[in-house]
C-alpha cells in the first residue's frame, strides 16, 4: 500500500452491538468458512459460526478496546466490556 489511496481498496467495518468497540479492514477479505465447534456454538449462540480471515496488517482497532478470553489452547475470542457481543478471534500461531 505505498502511495494508493483509501479509496482504490475495499472497506469493511464492523464493531460491538453498542458500539463501544468499532474496527475497520482495508483491502480484501480473505477466505470465509463456518465451524460447529461447541466454543464457537457458545460464543455465536447460533449452531454454527460464520468467520472470515484477514491479512495481517489490514484489521485496525478505530474505537474503544476490545477484552480478550483464551476459550481453548487455540483462540482467544474478543469482546467489548460491555458485554454486547464478540468483536471476532484470532487463531494463536503456537502449537
Amino acid at each position: 500500500m505505498g502511495s494508493e489511496t483509501l479509496s482504490e481498496y475495499p472497506v469493511a467495518s464492523g464493531g460491538c452491538q453498542c458500539g463501544a468497540v468499532r474496527f475497520r479492514v482495508k483491502g480484501q477479505l480473505g477466505s470465509a468458512s463456518i465451524c460447529h465447534c461447541r466454543m464457537c456454538q457458545k460464543a455465536f449462540g447460533n449452531y454454527y459460526a460464520p468467520l472470515v480471515s484477514v491479512k495481517e496488517g489490514t484489521l485496525e482497532w478505530t474505537r474503544g478496546t476490545r477484552k480478550l478470553f483464551r476459550s481453548s489452547n487455540h483462540v482467544e475470542r474478543g469482546f467489548c466490556a460491555g458485554g454486547a457481543m464478540g468483536t471476532g478471534g484470532q487463531i494463536a500461531l503456537s502449537g
